[in-house]
């Protein structure tokens, strides 16, 4: 009766230990995949997404990703800033003629 009590005993353990053990897994898991999506949204490099890139490598205990540079709030550029934001989210923003009237912007801004 012993061996069959503490074999129940064990098998709950164990099956008890691996699940929680999966759980821990499908938490970081989560994190990680929440980490690659962002990286993957058009605005990727904004504040507020670099700061929930964070916080999620953070929580996945990963290395936080590289931060290739923190924009400034829409509110806090000049016009040129703002103009060649809104033509960088345009449908053909990677022609050749877009691309030139970003720079363009870019060049006259105050803030460089």
């Amino acid at each position: 009766m012993n061996k069959v009590l503490f074999s129940i005993i064990a098998t709950f353990f164990f099956c008890s230990s691996a699940v929680a053990q999966s759980q821990a897994h499908d938490k970081v898991r989560t994190h990680e995949n929440a980490l690659i999506a962002l990286s993957f949204t058009e605005n990727s490099t904004s504040q507020a997404n670099q700061i929930a890139m964070a916080r999620h490598a953070e929580k996945a205990n990963i290395e936080k990703p590289t931060i290739n540079g923190l924009s400034k709030t829409f509110s806090n550029m000049d016009a040129h800033e703002k103009a060649a934001t809104a033509l960088s989210f345009t449908e053909n923003s990677q022609s050749y003629a877009v691309q030139r009237v970003i720079n363009q912007h870019m060049a006259r801004s105050q803030t460089k």
